[in-house]
């Protein structure tokens, strides 16, 4: 995603979870612009490995090695999706633990940007 031929972080290949609103965050955090900003992302550099998509009604939210099919009230359907890439095996009964973590996050995130947006609070408002 990143190039600097100079940074020898920049070698190689990661298996973080990354998606496009985590760009600006990793900008600012590499060039070191301590700014207010206010981003549904996080920085390449941040130990959180989440990606958060919303397709055909479905909050897609994925967390290290699982991923969690929210419809808004319920989830329905969470799977390891590094042991099972198909998504045949859909462990919501088996895995409580995760998936009630997981569910109180994608409820949070989704309820924090709903807010936002109803209160037009999407950017920082300068005093």
């Amino acid at each position: 995603m990143f190039f600097d031929p100079s940074n020898a972080d920049f070698k190689g290949t990661q298996e973080k979870n990354f998606q496009q609103i985590d760009i600006l965050p990793s900008i600012l955090d590499y060039l070191n612009i301590k700014d207010n900003v206010i981003s549904y992302g996080k920085s390449y550099k941040s130990n959180k490995n989440f990606v958060v998509t919303y397709l055909d009604n479905i909050y897609n939210y994925i967390n290290n090695d699982y991923y969690l099919a929210f419809d808004g009230t319920k989830s329905i359907g969470l799977y390891n999706f590094k042991k099972d890439p198909l998504l045949k095996n859909n462990i919501m009964i088996s895995e409580k633990t995760i998936l009630l973590e997981m569910e109180k996050f994608i409820k949070a995130y989704i309820q924090s940007f709903n807010e936002r947006v109803i209160n037009n609070q999407l950017i920082v408002k300068s005093n």
